[in-house]
């Protein structure tokens, strides 16, 4: 079974959780116990920016190695790209992961691990600007960028077609296609295979 974290913040935009969350997690509806999601909180009790408020299941400091983490972003992205020990949990996963995924402007928070660099690499289309800041990450307007085994997503909605893009990488197109029939999202990029 494979271990999937969310990664949620004061201040994380909701969808930019909720998205990957929904489009991964479905796989379980169609292949039994495929997945297991794990929401990891910077501490228990989170209040997302519009005021969700999220009991996470594990927090930074007592969450088990994952093989998919997604980092998303959000206005406390701002706060917590200068965490420590936020930064310093996403190095530690990063060791054992098979994939490290970013919704939004949680690209921010790879950015300040250092992860990124030498890597290309997407963000919010009103964030990419802020992205061309750091000199060694390549800056790509694109819906979802991979880079080895690090892949980010444009803005909030594109954290649906990132947690697509994952379910057709590692179970196959034909089962997401179904999820994106299901969802009844549309995804221009999963059907034209541009991922």
């Amino acid at each position: 079974m494979l271990k999937i974290g969310i990664l949620v913040y004061d201040g994380v935009e909701e969808l930019d959780f909720a998205g990957p969350w929904e489009s991964m997690a479905y796989v379980n509806k169609i292949v039994e116990k495929a997945v297991k999601m794990y929401s990891i909180g910077t501490k228990k009790e989170i209040k997302a920016y519009n005021g969700l408020k999220i009991t996470a299941d594990e927090t930074i400091y007592s969450a088990p190695q994952m093989d998919i983490l997604v980092i998303p972003g959000g206005r406390g992205r701002k706060t917590e790209m200068k965490n420590e020990e936020t930064l310093r949990f996403i190095r530690h996963q990063y060791l054992g992961l098979k994939y490290l995924l970013s919704v939004c402007t949680g690209a921010f928070l790879i950015a300040a691990t250092g992860l990124l660099d030498g890597r290309s690499a997407t963000t919010h289309k009103y964030a990419i600007q802020e992205l061309m800041t750091y000199p060694r990450i390549k800056v790509v307007e694109k819906r979802i960028v991979k880079s080895e085994n690090i892949i980010t997503a444009a803005g909030i909605t594109a954290g649906i077609d990132l947690g697509l893009y994952m379910i057709d990488t590692i179970f196959g197109r034909d089962i997401a296609l179904k999820i994106s029939e299901h969802l009844e999202y549309e995804s221009k990029e999963l059907e034209e295979k541009s991922f």
